[in-house]
C-alpha cells in the first residue's frame, strides 16, 4: 500500500513552498504504534506535531530526534506517470535499519519528512503503515511497487 500525503504537504506543492521534491533533503523516521499519524492528517505540519514525548520509535539502534542516526536520508528520489490510473508516483531507494532491537511498542509508522535542524521546522510530507515488531533483526523499508507516495488527477 502506498503512503499518504498530509494535507499541509499538499498545499505547499500546490504553492511552490516546496519546490522540486527531488531537490530537498527528504529522510524517513520511524514511529511507534502509539501515534496514529492519520489523526492528525489535517493538522500536522512538522516533525514536532508528531514526535513530542515518546512517540518516535525508541529500540536499540535507533537514535530519534532531527540529529538522530535512527532517521535515514533517501536516495534516489524519482517519479514516474502512470497514465492508466491517471496519477504521479514518488518513490526513493529501499532503507535499511540495522539490527533494530524492541521498543516500547512496535514501529507503526515510518514519516517521510524535509530534514532540519529542529523538528518545529522539519516539514512533513507523508507517511505508511509499517506495523513491524522490532526483534534486532534488520528492517528494510522498500517503498511499494507503485511508489511510495501517489498524487491522483480526479
Amino acid at each position: 500500500m502506498a503512503g499518504k500525503i498530509f494535507t499541509k504537504a499538499t498545499k505547499k506543492f500546490f504553492d511552490g513552498t516546496f519546490g522540486a521534491l527531488t531537490s530537498l533533503d527528504t529522510r524517513v523516521a520511524l514511529l511507534l504504534t502509539t501515534l496514529d499519524p492519520s489523526t492528525l492528517q489535517d493538522s500536522a505540519e512538522f516533525m514536532s506535531d508528531l514526535t513530542p514525548g515518546t512517540n518516535e520509535f525508541d529500540g536499540a539502534n535507533y537514535t530519534g530526534g532531527p540529529g538522530g542516526a535512527g532517521r535515514k536520508a533517501t536516495a534516489n528520489e524519482s517519479f514516474s506517470i502512470e497514465n492508466a490510473t491517471d496519477r504521479t508516483e514518488f518513490t526513493f531507494d529501499p532503507l535499511v535499519w540495522t539490527a533494530l532491537g524492541a521498543g516500547t511498542t512496535n514501529v507503526g509508522y515510518a514519516i517521510l519528512y524535509v530534514h532540519n535542524a529542529a523538528d518545529a521546522s522539519a516539514a512533513l510530507i507523508g507517511y505508511f503503515p509499517v506495523n513491524l515488531p522490532a526483534t534486532g533483526s534488520n528492517f528494510t523499508l522498500t517503498p511499494h511497487a507503485d511508489g511510495a507516495l501517489q498524487a491522483q488527477a480526479v
